[in-house]
């Protein structure tokens, strides 16, 4: 009996003692993974922790940009309506003066033109003077040849007739009688032969002369014609290019009016044209990061990469920035695809950069 108690003690001791170390088999394991999961309780908040941080000075850097590029429209758009005024004045000044000395040119035009047509009216008048004197001077010339003509043709019948009768009388009378008449009378007939003579001589010259100051009144007739017409054709060509100036001078003033219009609805749309906050992207957006080893998958947002770049100052701003979603790091170890989108990503300055992927 004694034997079979210890045996038993024995069996229970050791069933005892198997069951005290599975216990605490069972109990190192569980102690084990109570600690794994507050080291990553304690990671992920510090992760957490470096991670609203960042967050915030994103944040206050993102605002600070902002009111920097916001200044910075602000003092374009001054500096814009300053200038676009300035050429505004500037225009208005230039147009005045182009149009004072359109007026004083088309003053000095009309007062030459005037005194063109002035000296042409008189030179107009004093060759219509002459050509009436020379017309009325034709006319008296004309009568005093009728006259010369007929007193000619007159004298030249009262000769011929005088000759005539001498001649009767001549074969009438005898040899004597005409020799004793000759030897009676013969200074009276040289004499009369005499004046007949120089009277034909004269009406000869006379006659000639007429006929010189014809031929030259019918030249200075044809000379006057000849400046009239060329004085009537300065008068057309004047006239023509009075009408050009006029109509040249109407085409610049509408030209110039369509102009300052062009130039004040451009200058009304700069200044109703509103201003974009945000500046533009300096590159295109790279693929979101992700990192495919977490198990939670907690989505952390943060502006993207344009402001950080010192090439979006100069840019308009016209595009406003996207959101890419980054996941917390689980490892150290990237997939194929996070060190693709790393090489992607623009670098970071050295002022604003922290710690993404800590260990």
């Amino acid at each position: 009996m004694v034997n079979k108690q210890r045996v038993l003690n024995e069996g229970r001791d050791s069933t005892k003692n198997v069951t005290g170390m599975e216990i605490e088999n069972q109990r190192k394991p569980s102690i084990d993974g109570n600690e794994a999961c507050e080291r990553r309780i304690k990671i992920l908040e510090n992760q957490k922790k470096e991670l609203l941080q960042i967050n915030k000075q994103w944040d206050q850097e993102f605002r600070n940009m902002k009111a920097v590029y916001e200044q910075k429209l602000k003092e374009k758009f001054s500096t814009y309506q300053q200038s676009l005024s300035d050429l505004e004045k500037e225009l208005d000044q230039k147009q005045r003066d182009f149009d004072k000395k359109l007026l004083l040119a088309k003053a000095k035009l009309e007062t030459a033109e005037k005194e063109q047509k002035q000296a042409l009216n008189a030179k107009l008048l004093e060759a219509e003077a002459e050509n009436k004197h020379l017309k009325e001077c034709h006319t008296s010339i004309t009568k005093q040849k009728g006259y010369y003509e007929y007193e000619i043709a007159r004298l030249n019948k009262a000769l011929s007739d005088a000759l005539r009768k001498q001649n009767v009388s001549c074969v009438s009378h005898n040899f004597e009688s005409a020799e004793s008449m000759k030897k009676s009378h013969p200074e009276e007939l040289k004499t009369q032969i005499e004046v007949l003579k120089q009277q034909v001589q004269i009406f000869e010259e006379d006659f000639q002369r007429e006929r010189c100051d014809r031929e030259r009144m019918n030249e200075e007739k044809e000379e006057l014609k000849k400046n009239i017409e060329h004085l009537q054709s300065k008068l057309t060509s004047l006239n023509t290019r009075l009408k050009t100036y006029e109509e040249d001078f109407m085409k610049e003033r509408k030209e110039k009016d369509l102009l300052g219009k062009k130039l004040k609805k451009q200058a009304t749309g700069f200044s109703q044209s509103p201003a974009t906050p945000y500046p533009p992207l300096a590159y295109a957006a790279c693929a979101p990061y992700v990192n495919y080893g977490h198990p939670y998958g907690i989505p952390i947002h943060y502006p993207g990469p344009a402001f950080l770049t010192s090439q979006a100052e100069s840019r308009s701003c016209q595009q406003a920035m996207p959101e890419c979603p980054w996941y917390i790091p689980y490892s150290n170890q990237l997939s194929p695809d996070q060190q693709n989108a790393q090489k992607c990503r623009p670098k970071v300055p050295d002022n604003t950069s922290a710690k993404r992927h800590p260990k």
